[in-house]
């Protein structure tokens, strides 16, 4: 991140201090320092004051840039967010709203997560739910993705079932969970994996390297068009935000 130029933290303290309460009386004959004295001694009296705000101004800069360079982002990866026919999506493809959902199948944040989406599309039919994988936490993680990606390739229709059964697992998921509850749903995942495309494993690895792109560092996150909401939200908070766009 770059640094603010000098002359603007001068110029805006400048500001500051001519609108600082000590300087808002204005000077009469009883008065012996004019303003321009009181604006060079308050700094010097008062140096804390200059530097809470100038680290203000740093951050409010910061923020401003953060949030251009991810409107940069979503917007390079557009198509790649909201329109991958490869991503898991419920709800209707004539959507007002599109929500982007990254979680990992043993995050237990996500586990709670994963039922406010469920009563939101039963809330808002007019929302769309893109299912993200981004397996980070363990290995079991990335076996759990794989394998409801390729159900998902299979047979789309069965892959909210499974999804929501590796959810409602209290804890972390091993090999064994993951593939009991493929079988439990009808699949067998030794053919699962025999079968399974190289693609599979691609796209999970393009899902991670767009969500470091904007930022995202952990699940689970929700992504709009217009915005990033890297943490969980529950369903008051979400309900008013989606309010908002329809």
């Amino acid at each position: 991140m770059k640094m603010i130029p000098q002359q603007w933290v001068i110029r805006l303290m400048t500001v500051l201090f001519l609108s600082f309460p000590v300087l808002a009386t204005v000077p009469d004959a009883r008065q012996p320092e004019s303003v321009d004295a009181l604006v060079r001694k308050t700094p010097l009296e008062n140096p804390e004051v200059l530097t809470d705000q100038h680290n203000q101004l740093q951050q409010a800069v910061e923020a401003e840039a953060t949030r251009l360079a991810q409107q940069k982002t979503l917007t390079t990866y557009h198509e790649a967010l909201f329109e991958n026919r490869n991503d898991p999506v419920q709800g209707s493809n004539n959507s007002q709203l599109t929500i982007v959902y990254f979680f990992d199948y043993n995050c237990s944040i996500c586990k709670r997560q994963d039922e406010v989406m469920r009563n939101i599309m039963q809330a808002f039919p007019q929302v769309r739910v893109v299912y993200k994988d981004m397996p980070i936490l363990t290995k079991s993680s990335l076996e759990a993705a794989k394998m409801t990606l390729a159900v998902y390739r299979q047979a789309p229709g069965q892959y909210a079932d499974l999804h929501r059964r590796l959810l409602s697992k209290p804890g972390s998921h091993n090999s064994n969970s993951v593939q009991a509850a493929i079988r439990f749903e009808g699949f067998d995942p030794d053919f699962l994996k025999k079968t399974m495309r190289p693609d599979i494993s691609q796209h999970i690895a393009q899902n991670i390297e767009i969500a470091h792109e904007l930022g995202i560092k952990t699940v689970p996150a929700l992504v709009f068009h217009d915005r990033v909401v890297d943490n969980s939200m529950d369903e008051n908070a979400l309900t008013n935000l989606i309010k908002n766009y329809l």
